[in-house]
């Protein structure tokens, strides 16, 4: 057996005290050498993508072998066109354990496009990407590609994607359905140090124009905040659902603050002596309490979590969002057919 992703990368002692062999970092600069090294009998314990390919390119990846998928089973197929996110926020694993930032070139994602097309006329997609659009001009790029087919999709970005009218367009005529954004906090002095630049707290005063701007071109937006950082207090919960109501997003999700190790979050935890447990994969759910909050009790932070969940998903919440997304569904419907030559269901 062999494990790599994050939590391999991180700790590849831990994980290879489980499996034959482990990947850290990339797999695809190593893949066939690992093959070949079990072939001849001589699998090694460790395999480490810098040092086979420090600089691995997306332009080198295979197409998925999508055609040994049980196409019945799923509601939808996977595609990567970006990798990595170049913001760098201090609770985010993605954004520097695996990869730099880096672009598919639009002509490996059309040999994917055509695969997943082989398979399913009318596909829905699912970006694997933590941050698509952050290169505006290749943004667009992809989405004229994506307007070549008859697609449904969604995908991860951050919020500047608002101050891009061109690019809202051309996603709405390209089928895009839903955009991820990590908005984090709904209290501004939670963004205050989150990232390297502070990017993220510079954006949270347009937060809501630039919802509505993104929602009024049929792209539902579903905003992401997470509880638990160190300025939160007790109050963060009203105030977060406060937020939520007000914003006008079509979709919110909502987690608690977790230290995966690796990331500056968890060493600076550690050494404070805030942690729980030094080790919790269990609980790395993004659903439980994983440390002991600056402003509030564990019990508190959990408790708080339980009382907004239940607020947040309640039956009438949600039927105020779900009507929200079905006006973005019809916005999105009117702008693709005034597209040239193309007719959507």
């Amino acid at each position: 057996m062999v494990l790599g992703g994050l939590h391999a990368s991180v700790l590849p002692e831990e994980a290879s005290a489980h499996v034959d062999a482990v990947v850290v970092g990339e797999g695809e600069p190593v893949w066939a050498t690992l093959l070949e090294d079990f072939e001849e009998g001589r699998l090694k314990k460790l395999y480490r993508a810098r040092e086979m390919s420090p600089s691995y390119r997306l332009q080198e990846s295979k197409t998925p072998r999508y055609d040994l998928l049980d196409i019945n089973k799923y509601n939808r197929l996977t595609l990567q066109t970006t990798r990595g996110c170049p913001i760098g926020c201090s609770f985010c694993a993605v954004s520097r354990m695996i990869s730099p930032y880096k672009m598919k070139p639009l002509a490996k994602i059309r040999q994917e496009l055509e695969a997943i097309l082989t398979l399913w006329s009318r596909p829905f997609i699912e970006l694997a990407d933590d941050n698509t659009f952050y290169n505006k001009k290749w943004g667009k790029e992809l989405a004229l590609l994506f307007s070549e087919y008859r697609l449904r999709w969604f995908t991860e970005t951050d919020i500047s994607i608002a101050d891009n009218e061109e690019l809202l367009e051309a996603l709405a005529r390209a089928g895009c359905t839903q955009l991820l954004i990590g908005l984090e906090s709904s209290a501004p002095a939670s963004l205050d140090g989150l990232d390297v630049k502070n990017w993220k707290l510079r954006q949270f005063d347009s937060y809501f124009q630039k919802i509505e701007k993104i929602q009024s071109y049929g792209l539902s937006v579903n905003g992401c905040l997470i509880l638990g950082f160190d300025t939160d207090d007790c109050s963060v919960f009203e105030s977060t659902y406060e937020f939520v109501s007000s914003s006008n997003l079509s979709e919110a999700q909502i987690t608690l603050l977790t230290p995966f190790p690796g990331t500056p979050l968890y060493e600076k935890l550690e050494r404070s002596g805030r942690l729980i447990e030094k080790t919790f994969w269990e609980r790395c759910t993004l659903f439980d309490t994983t440390f002991h909050p600056k402003l509030m009790s564990v019990d508190e932070l959990s408790s708080g979590f339980r009382w907004l969940m239940q607020k947040l998903y309640s039956e009438d919440e949600h039927r105020r969002r779900r009507e929200r997304f079905k006006e973005c569904v019809r916005i999105g419907r009117t702008v693709r057919d005034k597209s040239p030559g193309r007719h959507y269901e």
